[in-house]
């Protein structure tokens, strides 16, 4: 067979998956009888040669038998596209069948071949008869047309007569592919059964069938059960049927009454068909369409009810609401309100499907005797609980739209009961009418599957008709009114009363006023009041005590104090029986002032409607919780007039807004009540009013209690709302003319797009990228225009060094703040540079760094490209990664020292071994061995090993004769050490041994410690660590005994072990994965807060989970079994802080700033002083003081009045400096702040000096290097080759500089010092005094050579004055004095040109 057809046979096969199975219904052929024919598949699930054969059966019935209509021969030919194996390689036929070659053409080649089977003496019977065919089907064409199909004709003897078998389509050839797994439909048949349509049905105990429909399967599929307890049915737990091929099956279960498996249980199913498909998904659960209303919602056969289905095995106990224990019923018709909750139960907290029973039966009891023995009254009552509202709930029988809310004295509602969610719960019965005496009542219900509950623990009420009913305060009453007036109805021929009225500081503790009644605090105790000591109150059946004027007693009791309060009254008629208590709370404060949080004081918002937080409150006394919030903003601090929506007890009525910033300025926006700390203004806030730039606008809040009490404001914040651009990041420090315009700032500055606006152009400078540094604290210098327009703009810049390029946060280094000012860019003259030395001494090694710009919004520029540099110091290696630290603990058998895990040190002993039967009979003559070392136990069963080091020690075996060997185990020496070993005779031993699993089943969970005891006695008899494959096995343990094992990592116990053989009673244990707690603590002012302690609790309950150290970053992690639990979270310095509730699932990582918020620590602040003077003591009246955090961020700003001033700080480690006009800013001092501690400063600050650079120049401009420059009579210098010096440290003031050169004429000036660079900036010209001089001197020696000749000879001269005895110089002109410039804002101009004298 070519390859072609190979590959279309081999592909044809896999489209229809391993042999299509046809069914084919009988039909008719030839008078008399009929045919059945059914294609089988073989048993393997693929094919995996050409040759594999195709089966199907051809039953023939015969119904009317006569001679002519024998069968003689049967002729089976196949569709087109199908090739038959030739006849000599075909099976052998059936017996008495035989293949007629002549009759057949199959050759193996061709196809809609046949093959012909001859029955000698004819085919026939009077009852049903049967024969198979197995046909080799060689080939298949993936081409065969899909309405072809086979043929199949029976002949009579004369081989010419033929009786077609018609085919139906199921015989048709498929060119289909059949690759679809299995799917499952399951129907959970059981009586009763709460049946849904959409969510799981509800099962209760007892056989559960299953009902599984599906395509047909080569044999029952696998059904498993996970329960609520995590817990898999075994094999042996669930019988399927039928066992071989079917496209039905059932399952059967029987359903554990077992509170552990009460909740949500899962069905799996998984299953091969025909095709060698495997499928495990089971269809949703949904009603078919034909169930409905006119069937009254009856469950039909193509239902399907889902892969999962709830197990409810019990009903819950109603819990007892009123009245209370020993509670009187005072003169009320002698009924008693009877009042329970209803029960929380699977059947009442699911949706009500149509059709549903929901119904719950509740059992009322009320007796005159506590064991319900006699005069015991019972009522029922059915109530459909379904409803999400439960005051909606509804007596069962009604369905219409208004059903009653009353039902043979049992209510769903009524007028008294109380308002609320909680109270909606509640449930009542009204009682017959009562003798007055004891009586007891109890409560019990069934639900809907049959659960039948316990009843309630009894409780016991009286009933009297003398005590009165009480009116107001009401129970549970909130009063702000410490004047309190007690009124209560009028008991019919009652002439006084008795009041009882007792403060109490726990709302939750029930004074039992039956007690001694001197046990209360704030005792009060009013016998015999009069009625007609005060006027009736309406309406006239009430009377009433006010505490402030009613007598007795004399003078009256007066204003009530703060708290819980409690009061009863009893009538005259007798005066021991009081009426029920009631409480109230009076609360005449309001909660404390809100901490603000954000905007920070002096904060600039780009937001026109910012977003205000501040800390939650509690009620100052946590009476009247939870409190409600206010917010006032106003451009005045006093915050007059308050506007807002009304309420009813603060705030203004005005709704109204000025439209102008003046207006504004007089009145306040407030807001309220808020129900959270956090507010954003909504669009009735006017964004005019936060346009003014240089405004200040002010903020502040207050809290309102729930009983109306008015808290203090908060401190009062600034802030302002900056409306400039964003700074424009670019290379052109002065727009696209490259030069600073000099506008007035702000009005003049170019903003938004405008091409020729001032840009930053920042840039790093030093040290060059790639540089190598003999400093363990570099600078780093950077540089940006110094335009106006830019640099007002700024308000400090952010600082990265990392070893890492990429800056990750846990290797990078943040530092933000307002630089050093290097002074202008020597290279070009519109730029500054800036500068910072880092403080942190660095280690050997390459470092990144860049830095970005922050404007007056607090709007970061992009970074700058990052640059490296590389320190090089000697003996500067940073020290090897610790081995371990808080967060990185060492593994078991180890601890923590100074960063390395060291063995955990065990004390040395001697090590006691005791060898005992099952019965604790001494067995003398054991081998016991120990670390190799045998000996053998003494006639009380001992033996000890001395002087054994401490730690761990293997105990190789222990055996004795007549008993089975112990096996290896281990023991941990820490000084004198004793250890029982039991043995057990053959054929009483067994084995606690099972498997452990992660999560399912097929997961297993090697090395987990499981720790085996005995449970009599709670003595740990063995531990066992599991295998890679999560197997365990004890010890031999006596059959007869009873054990428990527990895992104590994953907190998982197993009771009521009984040991068993190795081939039966494995224990399967399903442990949850543990899931991850994430968090960050930071402080009240943003900052992480690290080495702070974090403790993981169970929650409720608070149980100790594990403790974690909070990292250098503020993080800290746990790992966590699934379940519900808080962290508290300490440090010195810091509010005490505890979370909310919050639940972790299995293999889940829960952030708690996503699932809490920010875990802030409210800082215990202390107090800085300072003090500043100048060099020589005398006190600095006013200065700028600068704190820093130890990273160098400004943490605040303050200024002195009269040389001193002080602040509030977190506690922590801070810089301070101060800078006072005329005086250079002073050093960083360090100061630790610690909580509720005043930490002093004294600031010395020296006089701020100044610096004058000096520019020389030629006659014709170029530089004039090798000037000496004398600053008031001192040589400062000598120019460079740039005929430049800058000299500095000068003192604030007129000094005279004088540039001199040989050749050049002199330059003095007078320049006044500032705090900014002076230039001097002049030319010197050539000096010609001595060429004047030389031809003076030649003109003076040619007149004596005349002289002479004409006189010399004579003596005489001619008459006249003497001549001079040298040149008279003219004098020198007045010297024009220097304009020095100080520059009033921003940076200093690049030149300032002055005036000069020569000299």
């Amino acid at each position: 067979m070519n390859k072609k057809l190979s590959s279309l046979f081999i592909s044809f096969i896999l489209l229809i998956s391993g042999l299509m199975i046809f069914n084919i219904e009988t039909v008719s052929a030839a008078p008399g009888w009929a045919a059945t024919i059914t294609s089988q598949t073989s048993t393997t699930s693929y094919f995996n040669s050409e040759n594999m054969s195709m089966l199907f059966d051809v039953k023939v019935t015969i119904t009317d038998v006569n001679s002519t209509n024998k069968i003689y021969q049967i002729r089976i030919k196949a569709p087109a596209g199908y090739v038959l194996d030739s006849t000599g390689l075909q099976p052998p036929p059936p017996k008495d069948w035989n293949i007629n070659y002549a009759n057949s053409d199959a050759d193996g080649i061709a196809d809609a071949k046949k093959i012909a089977y001859d029955y000698g003496t004819g085919f026939y019977s009077t009852t049903t008869t049967s024969v198979t065919f197995t046909v080799r089907l060689k080939s298949v064409s993936s081409s065969s047309p899909s309405g072809d199909k086979w043929t199949l004709n029976a002949y009579e003897q004369n081989l010419v007569n033929k009786h077609p078998l018609s085919v139906p389509n199921a015989l048709e050839a498929y060119t289909y592919t059949d690759n679809s797994p299995p799917t499952f439909r399951i129907r959970y048949i059981k009586t009763p059964k709460l049946d849904y349509n959409e969510t799981p049905d509800i099962v209760g105990e007892g056989k559960l069938t299953i009902n599984i429909y599906t395509k047909t399967l080569q044999g029952p599929p696998t059904v498993k059960i996970k329960t609520h307890d995590g817990a898999w049915t075994k094999d042996t737990d669930i019988k399927i049927s039928p066992s071989g091929q079917s496209s039905f099956y059932t399952a059967t279960y029987d359903v554990p009454k077992d509170p552990a498996k009460n909740g949500l249980a899962l069905l799996t199913v998984e299953g091969k068909d025909l095709a060698g498909n495997i499928g495990n998904v089971v269809s949703a659960s949904g009603w078919n369409s034909s169930r409905t209303s006119a069937t009254n919602w009856a469950p039909t056969i193509d239902d399907s009810d889902g892969p999962t289905f709830y197990i409810d095995t019990a009903c819950d106990t109603p819990s007892l609401y009123k009245p209370d224990q020993a509670s009187l019923i005072p003169n009320n018709e002698n009924e008693a309100n009877l009042t329970f909750y209803k029960i929380s139960d699977l059947s009442t907290e699911r949706p009500k499907d149509p059709g549903q029973n929901n119904c719950i039966t509740y059992t009322i009891q009320y007796s005159t005797s506590e064991t319900f023995s006699k005069d015991v009254i019972t009522q029922s009552v059915d109530i459909n609980e379904s409803y999400p509202d439960a005051n909606k709930a509804r007596f069962c029988g009604y369905s219409n739209s208004t059903p009653p809310n009353k039902y043979n004295n049992w209510y769903i509602t009524w007028d008294s009961k109380p308002p609320g969610p909680g109270f909606s719960n509640l449930r009542m019965h009204k009682s017959q009418a009562l003798a007055n005496g004891t009586w007891y009542w109890r409560v019990s219900a069934r639900d809907a599957l049959g659960n039948q509950s316990p009843y309630s623990a009894p409780r016991k009420f009286l009933i009297s008709s003398s005590a009165p009913n009480l009116f107001s305060p009401t129970d549970l009453s909130l009063l702000r009114d410490n004047n309190v007036s007690l009124k209560w109805y009028n008991v019919s021929l009652a002439d006084s009363y008795n009041l009882r009225l007792a403060r109490y500081d726990s709302p939750n503790i029930t004074p039992d006023f039956s007690y001694d009644y001197t046990l209360y605090p704030d005792k009060i105790a009013v016998n015999n009041f009069n009625i007609n000591a005060l006027s009736l109150p309406s309406p006239e059946k009430l009377f009433g005590y006010n505490t402030s004027y009613s007598e007795p007693p004399t003078p009256p009791i007066g204003r009530l104090e703060d708290g819980v309060w409690y009061w009863q009254v009893a009538s005259n008629l007798d005066p021991t029986s009081y009426s029920d208590f009631w409480r109230f709370t009076v609360d005449t404060t309001g909660p404390p002032a809100p901490n603000l949080l954000t905007l920070t004081d002096g904060q600039v918002s780009q937001n026109k409607r910012p977003t205000f937080t501040w800390t939650a409150v509690s009620d100052t006394n946590d009476l009247s919780n939870p409190v409600r919030y206010y917010i006032q903003i106003s451009g005045d601090p006093t915050f007059p007039k308050a506007h807002g929506p009304a309420n009813s007890t603060f705030s203004g009525t005005s709704s109204t807004w000025s439209v102008t910033y003046d207006a504004w300025k007089s009145e306040t926006y407030q807001r309220g009540p808020l129900t959270t700390p956090n507010f954003v203004p909504s669009q009735d806030f006017p964004e005019t009013f936060l346009t003014d730039p240089g405004a200040a606008y002010y903020w502040r809040v207050y809290a309102v209690d729930s009983a109306g009490n008015r808290g203090t404001n908060s401190i009062t914040r600034n802030f302002r709302v900056s409306t400039s651009p964003l700074i424009l990041w670019g290379d052109l420090p002065g727009g696209s003319d490259k030069k600073c315009d000099g506008p007035t700032w702000p009005t003049d500055c170019k903003t938004g797009n405008d091409l020729t606006r001032d840009q930053l152009a920042l840039a790093l400078r030093s040290p060059s990228n790639g540089f190598t540094l003999n400093s363990r604290n570099p600078q780093l210098e950077w540089r940006h225009s110094r335009c106006d327009c830019v640099v007002k703009e700024i308000s400090s810049y952010i600082i990265q060094y990392s070893t890492d390029i990429t800056f990750p946060p846990d290797k990078t280094t943040d530092v933000s703040g307002i630089f050093q000012v290097l002074g202008i860019n020597p290279d070009n003259n519109l730029y500054v540079n800036m500068g910072y030395t880092i403080q942190t001494p660095l280690y050997n090694g390459t470092y990144f760094w860049r830095v970005c710009a922050v404007d007056t919004a607090g709007n970061r520029t992009q970074f700058t490209a990052p640059w490296s540099f590389t320190v090089n110091v000697p003996d500067n290696e940073q020290p090897g990664t610790p081995q371990c630290s808080a967060s990185i603990p060492c593994p078991s058998g180890f601890t923590c020292q100074a960063g390395v895990c060291v063995p955990v040190v065990m004390a040395p002993g001697d090590l006691t071994i005791t060898v005992h039967t099952t019965t604790g009979t001494a067995i003398s003559g054991a081998t016991v061995t120990v670390d190799g070392t045998a000996k053998t136990t003494d006639a009380e069963g001992k033996v000890v090993f001395a002087a054994l080091s401490g730690g761990s020690h293997t105990i190789n075996n222990v055996t004795a004769s007549g008993y089975n060997d112990h096996g290896t185990s281990s023991v941990t020496v820490n000084g004198a050490t004793a250890q029982t070993i039991t043995m057990t005779a053959p054929g009483t031993e067994g084995y606690v041994w099972g498997t452990v699993y992660f999560d399912q089943i097929g997961a297993p969970a090697p090395n987990i410690l499981i720790d085996i005891f005995n449970q009599s006695t709670d003595v740990k008899i063995d531990s066992r660590l599991t295998t890679s494959d999560g197997k365990f096995q004890s010890s031999p343990l006596p059959s007869t005994g009873t054990y428990y094992i527990k895992i104590p990592a994953y907190e998982k116990e197993l009771r009521d072990l009984q040991p068993t053989s190795l081939t039966t009673g494995e224990k399967i244990i399903i442990l949850e994965t543990k899931g991850t707690v994430t968090g960050i603590v930071q402080d009240d002012g943003g900052q992480i807060v690290s080495s702070a302690t974090v403790v993981l609790k169970k929650y409720p309950g608070e149980e100790f989970v594990d403790t974690k150290t909070t990292n250098s970053i503020g993080q800290f992690s746990f790992d966590a079994l699934p379940g519900t639990y808080v962290v508290t979270i300490s440090k010195a310095g810091y509010d005490a802080y505890t979370s909310s509730s919050f639940s972790v699932q299995s293999r889940q990582t829960v952030n708690l700033q996503t699932v809490l918020g920010n875990i802030v620590l409210n800082s215990i602040r202390g107090t800085l002083t300072v003090s500043v003077k100048d060099d020589k003591g005398a006190v600095v009246n006013t200065a700028t003081v600068t704190v820093r955090s130890s990273t160098g961020v400004v943490a605040k700003s303050f200024t002195t009045s009269g040389g001193t001033g002080s602040t509030q700080l977190a506690p922590g480690s801070y810089r301070v400096s101060a800078v006072a006009s005329g005086f250079a800013e002073s050093l960083q001092q360090t100061t630790n702040i610690n909580s509720n501690q005043t930490s002093s400063l004294t600031i010395t600050l020296a006089p701020a000096t100044g610096s004058i650079r000096v520019v020389a120049k030629d006659p014709s401009g170029a530089p004039l290097s090798g000037a000496s420059v004398y600053i008031d009579g001192a040589l400062a210098g000598i120019t460079d080759a740039n005929g430049e010096l800058l000299a500095t440290g000068l003192k604030l003031g007129t000094h005279t500089v004088r540039i001199t050169k040989g050749g050049f004429t002199t330059v003095e000036e007078q320049v006044t010092a500032g705090e900014t660079a002076v230039v001097v900036d002049t030319s010197l010209k050539k000096n010609n005094l001595v060429l004047f001089l030389a031809i003076g001197l030649g003109l003076l020696i040619l007149a004596g050579a005349l002289y002479f000749f004409k006189f010399g000879k004579k003596g005489t001269g001619p008459k006249g004055r003497p001549a001079p005895k040298g040149l008279s110089l003219p004098q020198r002109p007045g010297a024009p004095r220097l304009r020095p410039h100080r520059h009033k804002g921003g940076l200093p101009p690049s030149s300032i040109k002055v005036k000069k004298k020569n000299l």
